[in-house]
């Protein structure tokens, strides 16, 4: 497991969703609105896709874009950790593989809340074959064949001090969700949660990005590191250097 921008995330071999998914879809996108509920309120959110690839030995995570339409905020996340090797019992002819990745996002009540209309989609990193014959042709490795959805609530966790709240530290980091991601938003809106974008020193895109116009920029020039809220941009504060997290 790893965590960053308020996300923890792993992964598994298989094909099997959690019970606690309580909503689920075909295909890479799923679209819901929260529910109202007798709970204290929404703490986050769970999501689940379930890939498959019918050949080689390795996997590459797919980005995530959560939107929440009434809000007018979409967030899109690429996995610090990218490729993952695959499992062979996950091949159960030998020839398909499945992979499960699982996520909790910390939304906070600006970011969700009852009756927003969300929409969450997957889109594969771009990775084609060349086939011979006389002329080049593609087909994706990857495909999403399923995704699902699960609601964390107050009372799910065990009521403690906020001294004792096993997450307090990991809401105490800045550019999270509800914290500083003024450094990853573009001009178009979208926030881009990518590791890469620390070390960037320009308004373009660092690397590629699905679902975002091939016009858009970021907002900022430069992306300011600080590890903990709760204080003022100051001399403290520092650009990551652009060697740092190359080896991905």
């Amino acid at each position: 497991m790893f965590y960053e921008f308020g996300i923890f995330s792993t992964f598994y071999g298989g094909k099997e969703m959690p019970d606690w998914i309580s909503c689920r879809s075909e295909g890479s996108s799923i679209s819901f609105t929260i529910p109202s509920s007798s709970k204290k309120k929404l703490r986050g959110l769970n999501f689940i896709c379930m890939d498959a690839f019918t050949y080689g030995d390795s996997y590459k995570r797919p980005y995530v874009k959560i939107s929440n339409i009434t809000k007018n905020l979409t967030w899109i996340y690429n996995h610090y950790v990218i490729w993952v090797k695959a499992l062979e019992a996950d091949s159960e002819d030998g020839e398909e593989y499945h992979v499960c990745v699982l996520s909790h996002w910390m939304f906070g009540p600006d970011e969700m809340k009852v009756g927003d209309h969300i929409t969450i989609t997957v889109e594969q990193i771009k990775n084609y074959v060349v086939r011979s014959g006389g002329k080049e042709s593609y087909i994706p490795r990857i495909r999403t064949k399923a995704c699902g959805i699960g609601f964390v609530y107050e009372d799910d966790i065990d009521e403690k001090t906020e001294e004792e709240d096993a997450l307090g530290y990991y809401k105490s980091w800045n550019h999270i969700i509800g914290g500083d991601l003024s450094g990853f938003q573009l001009t178009t809106g979208e926030y881009i949660l990518e590791f890469c974008n620390f070390r960037r020193d320009s308004v373009e895109l660092v690397e590629y990005c699905p679902f975002i116009d091939g016009s858009a920029i970021y907002k900022e020039e430069k992306m300011w590191f600080k590890a903990f809220s709760g204080k003022k941009k100051s001399d403290e504060d520092v650009q990551v250097p652009r060697d740092v997290g190359n080896a991905r």
